[in-house]
């Protein structure tokens, strides 16, 4: 008679990433070779725009920073996605508690936000997509 063994249940995190910036996609390109079987679903905000707006998230915001879900279901934004992802690894996870400490956790946030300010006023398609929600709500203010 076989033993059972326990299944390993593998909740999976949902990334939603802006695949047509060339430093996103390539971050994520790294960290799909680095770890292919890592329990995560990168998402594409090219191709994934609904999805995120179903969840509540406007496609401006979802392009201004990176966002993460757990498997619980909690958002998890710029840096702390990045934290979230790095928990996932084989390796990761004493990297995800180094950026965590005290010191070094504010200053990975401020220099995550000036990152995605800059980069988000230098792209043309994030500047088009915050252009197309104002007219959008111009539009429903003026109804």
């Amino acid at each position: 008679m076989l033993a059972a063994s326990p299944l390993k249940v593998i909740r999976m995190i949902v990334v939603f990433y802006d695949d047509l910036c060339h430093v996103c996609r390539r971050e994520i390109n790294l960290y799909q070779r680095f770890a292919p079987n890592a329990p995560i679903e990168w998402r594409p905000l090219s191709q994934d725009r609904a999805v995120i707006q179903a969840m509540g998230i406007t496609h401006t915001e979802a392009l201004m920073t990176l966002h993460a879900q757990d498997a619980q279901g909690q958002w998890h934004l710029g840096v702390d996605a990045f934290v979230l992802i790095w928990q996932q690894f084989k390796y990761g996870a004493w990297f995800a508690a180094c950026l965590r400490a005290p010191i070094i956790y504010p200053c990975l946030k401020w220099g995550y936000q000036r990152f995605a300010k800059r980069r988000f006023e230098r792209l043309s398609h994030c500047q088009l997509a915050q252009q197309q929600e104002q007219e959008q709500k111009q539009k429903n203010t003026d109804k």
